[in-house]
């Protein structure tokens, strides 16, 4: 994979799992953040925006869909990735209206780490696709 400035946020409120997943970020090269809970997510995301945020399903105080819905409305752009032991069909289905570019069934084993791969891969090609056409779009703004 190659490493351009993407930020990272997963939000997890079972520690193990949100170790793991960052240790694996990590070691292919890329920085994350982690966070508890919906509200401590929010903080971190109003203080500097993430490209990339895995969110757990199941989250305290706050579910997980209901952050969904907020992050997209703080910023559309980035992709969210909900994580969850089980979820009904109709879970499934919120998460993917409400703007979830994938699902990855908990706990992680070695087969996810190749979902997550590809999901960091898409994000890094919106990024450099979006990035050329704001280049273009300040080219064309100062001719």
């Amino acid at each position: 994979m190659q490493n351009i400035d993407v930020r990272i946020l997963i939000v997890d409120h079972d520690q193990d799992n949100n170790k793991t997943l960052q240790e694996t970020l990590k070691k292919n090269g890329f920085s994350s953040d982690r966070a508890s809970s919906a509200d401590q997510a929010l903080e971190l995301f109003d203080d500097k925006p993430y490209h990339l945020v895995f969110v757990e399903a199941g989250l305290p105080n706050k579910d997980g869909l209901s952050l969904l819905s907020d992050l997209k409305a703080l910023r559309a752009d980035t992709v969210v990735i909900m994580m969850a032991h089980h979820l009904s069909f109709t879970e499934v289905l919120m998460c993917r209206a409400k703007g979830a570019y994938d699902f990855i069934q908990k706990p992680l084993h070695k087969d996810s780490f190749g979902q997550i791969g590809a999901s960091i891969e898409f994000t890094l090609s919106q990024l450099k696709r979006w990035n050329g056409i704001i280049e273009d779009a300040e080219k064309n703004r100062r001719q």
